[in-house]
């Protein structure tokens, strides 16, 4: 519950340093902050204190999480022009959701019964596929900067198009 009342504000934050420095750097750093924290997240949940885990979740979630989820809408919709955004941004999204969020929890319950009950192999997962979306972000184009109403290419950098 105390994540979900942070997470509020967080994503307005996020949201906003997004649209001054792009969409881009912030789903990034969300990525790699998650793969980076998930390991010590699983240590502190281990550390049964209720202030650890509590930090662990803030750390993972309102950071990490957050910092993704507060610009993945913009982000996504603003990869798609006009006469395909609604449905390349819904699809996208649903396939990924559907995909990630539907297996996620049965990898991980596979990962964890095929090594006894222990995390380490889920963090690897989470490792894995943190750095596959932060290197997809990566290789993307920032999309913040450019009319909504031009087609955007997706080889191309804001630098390539006029956005005067």
């Amino acid at each position: 519950m105390i994540t979900c009342v942070i997470a509020f504000p967080m994503h307005g934050v996020f949201g906003a340093l997004s649209d001054k420095v792009g969409r881009r750097p912030i789903y990034i750093f969300g990525a790699v902050f998650a793969a980076v924290c998930i390991f010590p997240f699983f240590y502190l949940l281990e550390s049964g204190s209720f202030y650890l885990i509590l930090l662990g979740y803030i750390l993972l979630i309102n950071i990490g999480h957050n910092s993704i989820n507060a610009v993945q809408p913009s982000f996504f919709t603003e990869l798609f022009g006009p006469n395909v955004r609604y449905s390349g941004a819904s699809i996208g999204s649903q396939l990924g959701a559907i995909v990630a969020g539907g297996f996620t929890p049965f990898i991980a319950k596979a990962l964890t019964a095929y090594n006894g009950g222990d995390w380490k192999l889920v963090s690897i997962y989470v490792v894995i596929v943190s750095l596959a979306s932060a290197a997809a972000a990566y290789f993307g184009p920032e999309t913040s900067r450019h009319d909504l109403n031009e087609n955007v290419n997706p080889g191309s950098t804001v630098e390539d198009r006029d956005i005067s």
